[in-house]
């Protein structure tokens, strides 16, 4: 097995991908087997921050450009695709991120630790309330969601007059939750 220290330093994610490549086959069948990745392989993307390529440079992201980004999957998903996969959805949920107020920027992606995992799917359903929103609902794919520790998950909100189906004048958010 390859010894990955944090004190490395890695000047790009596709460089970070090539050090995980080896450990990413090492453990394809242990991810595989419990369909889900390998601890050894998550810890890895968590130490050299893939799981927050998306974010700026000032929250621990890469701020890299799409090229760097495409170049970094490419080589993920040449050892495990599954691990590409999820990477990929922890850019995205970083991605989306990048929407919020700064005091909620800084709440969700404090933590370098963390991991997370989205749905772009709208279903659940967030009804309006005093001061926020009542979210329910069940999604049927939320890639990583073993691993996370947030959620990025898109709801129809429903509030007086508006529409309670999906459609033309639908209304859709994304929703943050730990």
């Amino acid at each position: 097995m390859d010894d990955i220290s944090s004190a490395e330093i890695t000047t790009l994610p596709s460089d970070a991908a090539n050090k995980i490549y080896a450990s990413a086959i090492m453990f394809r069948d242990e991810t595989e087997s419990a369909r889900k990745i390998a601890p050894v392989v998550v810890n890895k993307l968590s130490e050299f921050a893939l799981f927050r390529m998306g974010l700026p440079k000032s929250l621990g992201g890469w701020a890299g450009n799409p090229i760097e980004t495409l170049k970094t999957y490419e080589t993920l998903a040449s050892a495990e695709a599954s691990v590409a996969w999820i990477v990929w959805n922890n850019h995205l949920a970083c991605t989306f991120g990048r929407f919020l107020d700064e005091s909620s920027m800084k709440e969700v992606y404090s933590d370098p630790s963390h991991i997370y995992a989205n749905s772009a799917r709208p279903e659940g359903v967030a009804q309006t309330v005093d001061n926020g929103y009542m979210v329910s609902g069940q999604w049927t794919l939320v890639s990583g969601c073993q691993l996370a520790d947030w959620f990025v998950l898109r709801c129809l909100v429903i509030s007086e007059g508006s529409p309670t189906t999906l459609g033309p004048g639908a209304n859709l958010k994304l929703f943050f939750y730990s």
